[in-house]
């Protein structure tokens, strides 16, 4: 989506768009790791969940080999599945990933939450029939996220290891919106 995004009006034939998908893949896979790094405070809210048990996922629309080997190389041994996009099958919103980890995981719906930085997500997890939690670090704003229908709102990655681990205190409700103080 982002290469049809990007190309000019007639540059979007499919055999275009394929060629310029390769060239643009080839040169992200060989610098993805340039500018890349974690959002501060993941790392230890990481370690935090799965220190207590908890399972973890990541679901991607980046190409699943890349989704991979990005989270292998910066969060080795944190992640129990990464799935991300294969080329032919559904992207999020479409809930087919998510369901596939939570089969894989052995749990139910209402024991899952996603936690992401866009409507997309909140969408993804809508359709998965889990709890969204919108994240304001990200790309997207407040707004958007709500708009989208998050569940809840966190600010901080701590505050997001308090959610999942059900030690949030007492949430603020504004307009159906469970937002971590």
């Amino acid at each position: 989506k982002l290469v049809e995004r990007f190309s000019p009006a007639e540059a979007r034939t499919p055999e275009r768009l394929a060629a310029t998908l390769a060239e643009f893949s080839a040169r992200y896979d060989a610098h993805k790791e340039d500018k890349t790094a974690p959002y501060p405070g993941i790392l230890p809210m990481l370690h935090a969940l799965k220190a207590a048990g908890l399972r973890l996922g990541v679901v991607s629309n980046k190409e699943n080999t890349l989704s991979q080997e990005v989270t292998a190389h910066y969060f080795p041994g944190i992640f129990d599945a990464v799935a991300g996009h294969v080329l032919g099958t559904p992207a999020k919103p479409d809930p087919a990933l998510v369901n596939s980890l939570i089969a894989q995981f052995g749990v139910r719906a209402g024991q899952v939450l996603y936690a992401g930085d866009s409507n997309v997500d909140i969408q993804t997890a809508h359709n998965a029939h889990v709890d969204g939690c919108g994240v304001l670090w990200g790309f997207r704003t407040e707004e958007e996220l709500r708009a989208a229908g998050a569940d809840y709102l966190v600010h901080t990655p701590q505050q997001l290891a308090d959610l999942a681990l059900g030690q949030a205190g007492p949430l603020r409700l504004s307009d159906a919106q469970g937002v971590v103080e």
